[in-house]
């Protein structure tokens, strides 16, 4: 259920609706997918505009100052706008809260088991701005995802590294992807808590790594990886892994 509120404007020409603009406010609203039910979205807000779209669909629609709190945790106001084209949609957003959006959507049984796990255990965090989703009307032809990352952290899982303080660029689509990350001004960490109890500081660090999806092997690999560790110790590396989903 929901309760709903706002204002809006409509303009008109000949007798069609052209354009709407104004405001919502919602003090909550309950999530399900099939019989599961989530904790509601509360106190959502946002600045909203439409207009009609020369292509086919639903019209092109911006959200602006979007936000809300669930489960606790309160989602810093961000953009979204998606626009129809031809064979699809594109997905447009900025300042997006990598956090709350990963664990809302790993809660929902909307994702493959293995990647809702992903997400619930690597707990990103930090924004991704810049970002632009599209999605083609045929739900079977793939996607296309990028973005820039800003103050992005995950946590180790599995056997692989924990980071915080990282920024770069991600592409990605249904074959696999690339993420470029360097460090800001201040230090990024990276942590091996198999390996070392505490985390390791890098003033200086820049990487490139991609992995490519072909059935049941994932290959990620990478051959640019350089850090600097204090002073005077510079490292460089590569690595290449094939994983195999049937073992």
């Amino acid at each position: 259920g929901f309760d709903l509120g706002g204002e809006a404007w409509l303009s008109f020409r000949d007798g069609q609706l052209e354009q709407a603009n104004g405001s919502l406010k919602t003090p909550y609203l309950q999530l399900g997918v099939g019989e599961k039910s989530l904790s509601p979205l509360k106190d959502i807000q946002a600045r909203f505009g439409w207009r009609r779209s020369g292509v086919q669909g639903p019209g092109e629609w911006h959200l602006k100052q979007l936000g809300w709190n669930w489960n606790g945790t309160t989602v810093s106001p961000f953009s979204v706008r998606l626009m129809p084209v031809d064979g699809g949609i594109t997905v447009i957003s900025d300042a997006l809260p990598l956090g709350p959006l990963a664990g809302l959507v790993s809660s929902l049984p909307i994702l493959p088991e293995q990647a809702s796990s992903a997400l619930e255990h690597y707990r990103p965090a930090g924004f991704l701005d810049n970002m632009t989703l599209w999605l083609p009307d045929d739900a079977g032809a793939g996607f296309e995802l990028s973005g820039a990352l800003r103050e992005v952290s995950v946590q180790a899982y599995h056997g692989a590294p924990g980071g915080s303080g990282l920024y770069g660029s991600l592409k990605v689509n249904e074959k696999g992807g690339t993420v470029r990350v360097h460090a800001g001004d201040e230090p990024a960490t990276l942590g091996f808590p198999e390996l070392f109890r505490g985390d390791w500081s890098f003033p200086e660090l820049e990487a490139e790594v991609s992995w490519q999806l072909d059935g049941a092997i994932t290959r990620v690999f990478s051959d640019s990886i350089h850090m600097r560790y204090g002073d005077k110790t510079r490292l460089s590396g590569a690595f290449d892994l094939r994983l195999d989903r049937n073992g």
